[in-house]
């Protein structure tokens, strides 16, 4: 299939990613470099989360004590009008699709992970009326293939079909095809990635 990309060209390409992070000190690293068949990108961010779900919420402002006290209280105030986030994503090489997987995880500062519908909520408005109809298939709960326990992926049963559109057009296909479908989970590359690609 035109959009199959081969381990060698995905090596290339998350090498080329590697060092343009560093030049860029965007935060990606290599995981597994002594297990080549199992090697991975991460990138972690820490984000304040957009979404006030009461579902998260670590704890409730109690109000038995009086409302002063707990205003001057600078934790209670940070904890009770936003909370942050932890995203770790990792690109890894799909041998069953023969194409790049986006895995990833949140976590709210307490360690409790986000669940299926919490994730489905921060996927990006511009894409969730786009991707309603087929959503459980699009964003899924898989064990990650390295670490096997459980991570978000967007499902690559579709990513060689995009890929082929890029093929022959970019330079990095890994660069191409994570600017396109990161954006759905809140990840975004800056625009240097592809101006430093189209010049080496």
């Amino acid at each position: 299939m035109a959009g199959c990309v081969p381990w060698e060209e995905f090596n290339r390409c998350i090498t080329q990613l590697l060092t343009i992070s560093d030049r860029l000190s965007d935060g990606w690293t290599l995981h597994n470099k002594d297990a080549p068949k199992e090697t991975y990108l991460v990138k972690k961010v820490i984000i304040p989360d957009t979404e006030n779900k009461s579902d998260l919420s670590p704890f409730a402002v109690s109000l038995e004590e009086p409302l002063d006290d707990v205003l001057e209280d600078a934790n209670v105030i940070r904890e009770a009008g936003g909370r942050i986030l932890t995203w770790e994503y990792h690109v890894l090489y799909s041998r069953s699709y023969l194409v790049p997987v986006l895995y990833f995880n949140a976590w709210t500062h307490d360690g409790r992970l986000l669940s299926l519908e919490d994730m489905w909520c921060r996927v990006h408005a511009n894409f969730q009326d786009s991707l309603q109809e087929n959503r459980w298939s699009v964003l899924t709960q898989q064990e990650h293939p390295v670490l096997r326990r459980p991570f978000y992926q967007l499902h690559p049963c579709h990513t060689a079909q995009l890929l082929g559109c890029f093929r022959g057009k970019s330079p990095n296909i890994v660069i191409t095809w994570l600017s396109t479908v990161g954006p759905v989970v809140g990840l975004t590359l800056p625009p240097q990635y592809a101006e430093i690609t189209s010049v080496e």
